[in-house]
């Protein structure tokens, strides 16, 4: 995202010069130049949308960014992400079966093998239900005195 210089052609496109995208996003024209020439990092949000809205493209037509997965491996990356928000942003229904602490713990630890291993395709499958999990536990009480170890679990001694 750092880089779009050669996304400038929405610039030309738009038929603005730099100095009057610059005026249209705050800026200056010395300011869309170090970014069209990968002297500036565009890395804020908020100043990545106001060049998008200026220019009249999307983020993603700016940035050609998310790129199509190319393998199954991008792919499971990719199809996280909707899941992730969704276990982020979703309503817990008072009924939603909490997991038992050892479960959590369980799937954690599966979780950050397969993240070590990069399976991809396994901790696609993982990790949205524990971050929801995580998300139910933590608004109950009951990870109440509960200490995480990154050591994953092993026999009780």
């Amino acid at each position: 995202m750092d880089y779009i210089g050669w996304r400038r052609r929405w610039r030309d496109v738009a038929g603005l010069t730099q100095q009057q995208l610059g005026e249209r996003v705050g800026g200056s024209g010395a300011y869309v130049s170090m970014i069209e020439n990968g002297e500036r990092a565009l890395t804020k949000r908020s100043r990545l949308i106001a060049f998008a809205s200026a220019l009249g493209v999307s983020i993603t037509d700016l940035t050609a960014q998310p790129l199509p997965p190319r393998s199954p491996e991008e792919y499971a990356i990719y199809r996280i992400a909707p899941a992730l928000r969704a276990a982020l942003d979703e309503q817990l229904a008072d009924d939603d079966q909490t997991w038992p602490l050892e479960r959590w713990r369980s799937q954690l630890a599966i979780a950050m093998t397969v993240r070590m291993a990069c399976d991809y395709t396994s901790l696609a499958a993982t990790l949205p239900e524990l971050v929801r999990q995580t998300r139910h536990l933590a608004d109950t009480d009951s990870m109440e005195g509960y200490t995480y170890s990154a050591e994953p679990p092993g026999p009780q001694r």
